[in-house]
């Protein structure tokens, strides 16, 4: 499940953004002159937004949660790619990508143990903060 944060000032450009389409949809169903499919798709849009709109009135959640931050300790933490790849939330792949194409140094973003990998997660969440577009 992906989380979608809004700071207090978009959810209310978002909320007020649906309250213009709402008065110009019931602006349109006042005019008359629809057809039944139309008339009966204005309202189910209208219905939509609404809905919306009260899920945004009544939620009992914090309107802005903050994101979460890496504690940075004098020692490098290291883990596995799957627990590395959770924690920054990007795919595994992503990981191994990287080293393929020698994006990531040894040593300092990873290093083999055995044969496995671990990855640092402090110069990783780095690197990809830096190269993200």
């Amino acid at each position: 499940m992906n989380v979608i944060t809004l700071s207090d000032a978009q959810l209310a450009l978002v909320r007020s953004t649906l309250q213009k389409q709402q008065d110009e949809i019931l602006g349109d169903l006042n005019m008359g002159n629809l057809s039944t499919p139309a008339a009966d798709l204005l309202n189910d849009h209208f219905d939509l937004i609404r809905d919306c709109l009260r899920e945004i009135d009544d939620c009992n959640t914090p309107k802005a949660i903050p994101a979460p931050t890496l504690q940075q300790s004098a020692e490098p933490v290291w883990g596995g790619t799957t627990s590395v790849a959770n924690v920054l939330g990007v795919d595994p792949k992503k990981l191994y990508n990287l080293k393929q194409a020698g994006k990531v140094r040894a040593g300092y973003h990873f290093r083999k143990e055995g044969r496995s990998y671990s990855w640092n997660v402090a110069t990783v969440s780095q690197f990809l903060s830096e190269n993200s577009h």
